[in-house]
């Protein structure tokens, strides 16, 4: 067995991503973008994750495509906020899910500790996952204390329990170990739920 330096992971700011290991950089799982949007970002502070406890980071993202809604009228929707693994330079977010390769596979291009370990992503309570509603209120703005402004402008909290973390294959049951010490893992969102207007 071989051991692992440890050191304690940077964090560093990027525009479309945020991971951990070396350094922590922030991914953005986004559609396309829409003409004339502004182009979202995230920061993350503190820039230093500790290498053998638990570190709570703030995210702030700025500039998201909130859905066109009448003022007053709550959207269904938001985003989810995770720590942990990307895979570099594949489409690996759950839209990029096809019936051609693994590309969008939880677990095989993308992955995150929390709520058992499981694929299913909501704000699980342990601070580790978290959801952003698009609005506050509503069917999915009732479920976390965290929304957009009209702007698409948000802050959440992370906590990230350690560099080493655990998930679980939904379907098979297997499990697996990351160690950002040794890849490269972060703080990244991607869509949740549905879009329509909820009176």
């Amino acid at each position: 067995m071989s051991s692992v330096p440890e050191h304690t992971p940077r964090l560093r700011s990027a525009v479309g991503m945020m991971l951990c290991g070396a350094a922590l950089t922030a991914w953005l799982g986004l559609s396309p973008a829409v003409a004339g949007a502004a182009t979202p970002s995230l920061v993350v502070t503190p820039t230093a994750v500790s290498a053998t406890g638990p570190t709570t980071v703030t995210v702030r993202g700025s500039d998201y495509l909130v859905p066109p809604h009448a003022e007053g009228t709550n959207v269904a929707g938001g985003v989810y906020v995770l720590f942990g693994w990307v895979a570099s330079n594949v489409a690996w977010g759950p839209s990029a899910r096809n019936a051609v390769d693994s590309n969008g596979q939880f677990g095989v291009t993308y992955s995150y500790p929390g709520e058992g370990g499981s694929g299913e992503t909501r704000d699980d309570g342990s601070g580790s996952n978290r959801f952003v509603s698009f609005t506050n209120g509503g069917v999915s703005g009732s479920s976390t204390a965290f929304h957009m402004d009209a702007k698409g402008n948000w802050s959440t909290t992370i906590t990230i329990a350690g560099p080493v973390y655990q998930w679980t294959d939904p379907g098979t049951g297997r499990t697996a170990t990351v160690d950002c010490r040794v890849v490269q893992c972060g703080i990244y969102t991607f869509g949740a739920h549905g879009r329509e207007p909820h009176q």
